[in-house]
């Protein structure tokens, strides 16, 4: 005797397609169960949670009115084209770029305002959310599923503008300062 006979059978009783469609639904339901209790690796690798400052650096953004800034408290980022969420908005730098020569003479270089470009201005923003902290090798800080360092591209967006920069530091009070 044969475990799946000519009819499909299991045994003779069950069919073999059903039998395997239950098995999967039952280990699907073990597996949900299983992670909710906290068993998941995943859940053990988070170390702490809460408010992590991250700030943007945007360089030679376009701007008429550098006061459009002040206007909004929260924008919606994107972290490594990946959509995440709206943010607060914690503090914004915005001056216009100047130009540098080097002086051979005095062996240094020397700065000036830039007359010609009025528009390029250089913003650094300062924007907060909740994060997580994960006890991975090397640790990490995740941010909707993306983990953000230095130098990860990032956009921001609120009704007036948007602008792509990238990371240039990120900190996480009580854990990463």
């Amino acid at each position: 005797m044969s475990v799946i006979d000519e009819k499909g059978k299991f045994l003779g009783k069950v069919n073999a397609i059903d039998l395997f469609i239950l098995l999967v639904i039952a280990g699907a339901i073990i597996g949900l169960i299983w992670t909710k209790t906290g068993h998941s690796s995943l859940n053990k690798k988070v170390g702490a949670e809460g408010p992590a400052e991250v700030k943007i650096a945007i360089r030679g953004a376009r701007i008429e009115d550098l006061k459009m800034f002040d206007r909004y408290k929260k924008a919606f980022i994107i972290i490594r084209n990946q959509p995440f969420d709206n943010v607060e908005i914690v503090s914004v730098k915005a001056w216009r770029r100047p130009l540098t020569f080097y002086v051979p003479e005095q062996k240094k270089p020397m700065r000036f305002e830039n007359f010609e470009d009025s528009l390029s201005t250089d913003v650094d923003i300062v924007i907060r959310s909740n994060a997580q902290f994960t006890t991975d090798d090397p640790p990490s800080i995740v941010m909707g599923g993306n983990k953000v360092k230095a130098g990860i591209p990032i956009e921001l967006e609120t009704l007036e503008y948007k602008f792509t920069g990238s990371i240039i530091s990120v900190k996480m009070p009580g854990v990463i300062n």
